[in-house]
């Protein structure tokens, strides 16, 4: 399993990372208000190829992940580190919007971008948690539920070892 971790860790991991900001900017290119008559040529296959790779690798990446709990946590912090550029872009662009006003009109869609990819991050990572302590749960339950039957096999033992 060391080999399949490795790939995981080193091949997989930074792909999807480096797609999925991909994403994020052509995705905040596809939002943005003056590139409207863009959409349907050159910017939709801008954002619809990385983000079809990326579904690709996530599918693969689950497959590979030998603990699949863990998977929605690791999955939604790479969207959530992903998000960042598009934030630290919309920052950028703000303070200098007098002499960048063409490329700050090109990433006008970057805070909506952000905004989408860290809302899936931040969803993904709580269901990863609450799958965390739902499957805690169902462990204590099973718990709880195998020393209940123990003590009624011991009660039913005694019950039997009276009678006779």
């Amino acid at each position: 399993m060391g080999f399949i971790k490795s790939v995981l860790f080193f091949i997989i991991y930074p792909l999807l990372l480096l797609l999925l900001i991909f994403s994020n900017f052509s995705l905040a290119l596809f939002l943005s208000e003056d590139l409207g008559n863009f959409q349907d040529g050159a910017l939709g296959k801008l954002f619809y190829l990385p983000a079809a790779i990326s579904l690709i690798l996530i599918a693969v990446m689950f497959v590979l992940t030998e603990n699949k709990l863990n998977f929605p946590i690791i999955l939604g912090i790479m969207f959530l580190l992903a998000s960042t550029p598009a934030i630290m872009i919309k920052s950028a662009f703000s303070y200098f919007e007098k002499f960048l006003s063409p490329i700050s009109a090109v990433f006008s869609g970057s805070y909506k971008a952000f905004i989408i990819f860290f809302s899936i991050g931040v969803i993904l990572v709580s269901l990863g948690i609450g799958l965390r302590f739902m499957r805690l749960g169902f462990n204590l339950s099973r718990k709880f539920e195998k020393e209940i039957v123990e003590e009624k096999q011991k009660l039913t033992k005694k019950k039997k070892q009276k009678k006779s």
